[in-house]
């Protein structure tokens, strides 16, 4: 698992972020928030795909104003 901040952003593994929820709870997120996270949008596609989730990956990408 691996944290780290570089200036306003957090970045995490998915790992760290599955430990993160499992300790404090499934919450919901804003987009706002989600912009000041530094996420690995290709392995989030990846997992999109693989559980049948790839169009609100890629909705959720534009909404954050990556793709």
């Amino acid at each position: 698992m691996e944290v780290s901040r570089w200036r306003g952003f957090i970045s995490l593994t998915v790992e760290a972020y599955a430990a993160l929820e499992a300790a404090r709870g499934i919450r919901p997120i804003s987009v706002e928030r989600l912009r000041g996270i530094r996420i690995e949008w290709d392995e989030v596609e990846g997992l999109g795909e693989k559980f049948g989730l790839k169009e609100e990956v890629l909705r959720l990408k534009r909404e954050v104003g990556i793709g």
